[in-house]
């Protein structure tokens, strides 16, 4: 895998290299299309790859908690849904690079997989906040001595088992204005 990955950096350093000494996208197009399609290519299969070996590597670390089985399945879903989605994005525009050849939609695509790498981070760091957060207060049951009400706060994507308790909220408020002021 780290193999395939240098190859990718090193097929995006030469794509950038020979653009800038050919000048013209029409001459980049014509000698070195089997460059940026192999780039392309090359990234999608990292995206597998790496989706592929964490979520064996997630399912392989099971245990038998259910709290850390629910967030373990949790990862390996989202793991997949991020692998899934920026190798979508990768293969999208090889597929228009390929098949487009008088326009240029390939390369907005393309712009847009740095996003989707750059998204899939900060979604990564955010359920990192969010497990650790659920880890230590998996619910939290409030219940006010005037109104027996109970409020659960949970993440309905971590806890699919949970039934949802009806709760109803009642807010009375009365506010009276002085006009004579």
């Amino acid at each position: 895998m780290l193999f395939l990955a240098t190859c990718r950096l090193c097929s995006a350093s030469a794509t950038s290299a020979e653009m800038i000494r050919l000048r013209t996208f029409s001459t980049f197009k014509a000698d070195f299309r089997w460059l940026f399609s192999l780039g392309l290519a090359l990234s999608s299969i990292v995206d597998i790859l790496i989706t592929l070996c964490l979520c064996f590597l997630l399912q392989k670390n099971r245990t038998n908690s259910l709290s850390l089985d629910r967030i373990i399945d949790a990862l390996i879903l989202y793991t997949f849904e991020v692998g899934s989605l920026t190798c979508a994005g990768s293969i999208t525009s090889m597929i228009c690079w390929l098949t487009m050849n008088n326009n240029l939609i390939f390369m907005g695509l393309h712009f847009v997989i740095g996003k989707l790498y750059a998204n899939s981070l900060l979604s990564v760091l955010n359920t990192r906040y969010e497990l650790r957060r659920q880890r230590r207060v998996p619910a939290v049951n409030v219940e006010s001595p005037q109104r027996r009400n109970s409020f659960q706060f949970y993440s309905p994507s971590m806890n699919s088992d949970i039934h949802l308790q009806h709760v109803q909220i009642n807010v009375e408020k009365s506010v009276t204005y002085d006009h004579s002021a």
